[in-house]
């Protein structure tokens, strides 16, 4: 019985969290850069930004998302890949229910209200934006990703996440630090060795997997 109250209970909360979404109504997850928590009462009028840290004090308040300010909005602007800053209000794609691990959801389960938020780049841009990480997101061998680290070295005499990233072609930094272990260990295998020394970086990597092993014993 208690068992069956508890998936009850948790099914009246989502569908709650759920009509919420749907109206424009932020529920939890993070902000993202270059935007705020604006509090508004249940009329809809606006009380004020919320600080981090901050919370709403009142039951029928609820919170929305508007831009920050202009120096982050315009960063925003090439480097978006959030819904969020096209003024979309999406909500479950993670589940962590019955404090089981995390599961990334469906798409087709999320909850999406459209234009719920002052959107901070046009829908067009963002699609844009999502051919081009789309493109840069298709399997590629490990020689293919080389040879086009290589032809970035070439080009620029060094390497950097942020060069990787700007490459027209290459995968995302982030891809290179998944497929060979780390950016170095990438950099090493195309003849490039930075001027800085970041083994530290690695030895680190190594403490922290040692310590959370430890922890676990």
């Amino acid at each position: 019985m208690a068992g069956e109250y508890s998936r009850e209970l948790s099914q009246k909360v989502f569908a709650g969290q759920c009509r919420l979404i749907e109206l424009g109504y932020r529920q939890n997850g993070a902000l993202g850069f270059g935007l705020r928590r604006m509090l508004i009462d249940e009329a809809g009028n606006t009380k004020g930004i919320l600080a981090r840290g901050e919370h709403k004090s009142i039951q029928t308040d609820r919170v929305t998302l508007v831009p920050g300010p202009d120096e982050e909005t315009a960063v925003v602007r090439q480097i978006l890949t959030n819904e969020k800053y096209i003024g979309n209000n999406v909500w479950n794609r993670n589940s962590f229910k019955l404090k089981k691990r995390h599961v990334r959801n469906d798409p087709s389960t999320w909850v999406r209200a459209v234009g719920a938020f002052e959107a901070i780049v046009s829908t067009d841009l963002f699609e844009a934006a999502g051919a081009i990480i789309g493109a840069r997101s298709q399997r590629m061998s490990d020689e293919e990703m080389l040879e086009g680290l290589k032809e970035a070295l070439e080009q620029h005499g060094f390497l950097s996440g942020f060069v990787i990233n700007e490459a027209s072609g290459l995968p995302s930094s982030g891809a290179y630090r998944s497929r060979f272990g780390s950016l170095l260990r990438a950099y090493s295998l195309v003849g490039f060795k930075p001027d800085r020394d970041y083994r530290y970086i690695e030895i680190n990597k190594r403490l922290r997997g040692v310590q959370a092993a430890k922890t676990v014993l």
